[in-house]
């Protein structure tokens, strides 16, 4: 699924895997690949980064807040790298997708070869009374004095 085609009603189930922008209720907003979610709208984030407003910032956004003039310049964010983190439903406001999971970061499956499967002469081993190298071999070894 490309990002340009996620709906604007998507559901959350949708977007995992996605790498994703919360933005919560005391202005942070978190940048992450969403791991998982809960019926409270908690979240699960990897790779996760915090960007914050700086105390200044905040307050010269609260003086200027009736004014639309605001300066870019006195606005400063902080950044954080955090890793893996939990996000309470409660203080969510926003989830922005911003990019498609990559097939590198998706679990990889099973790849078995049809026709002559080497499941099968693995199994054969296995059943076999016959060691499969020799650590084994020097272990049944041990085993038998």
């Amino acid at each position: 699924m490309a990002i340009g085609r996620v709906a604007k009603n998507t559901r959350l189930e949708t977007l995992i895997n996605f790498k994703v922008s919360v933005r919560t209720s005391n202005k942070s907003t978190f940048v992450g690949t969403l791991l998982s979610y809960d019926k409270f709208m908690n979240l699960v984030l990897t790779e996760c980064e915090e960007f914050r407003l700086q105390q200044k910032s905040k307050k010269y956004l609260e003086q200027v807040k009736d004014n639309q003039d605001v300066d870019q310049s006195k606005i400063k964010e902080q950044k954080r790298l955090l890793g893996l983190v939990i996000l309470r439903g409660e203080n969510i406001v926003s989830v922005v997708a911003q990019a498609a999971p990559n097939a590198n970061t998706l679990k990889p499956q099973l790849r078995l070869k049809k026709g002559k499967v080497a499941v099968k002469s693995l199994m054969k081993k296995l059943t076999s009374g016959k060691p499969f190298s020799k650590l084994d071999a020097g272990i049944q070894k041990l085993k038998r004095k």
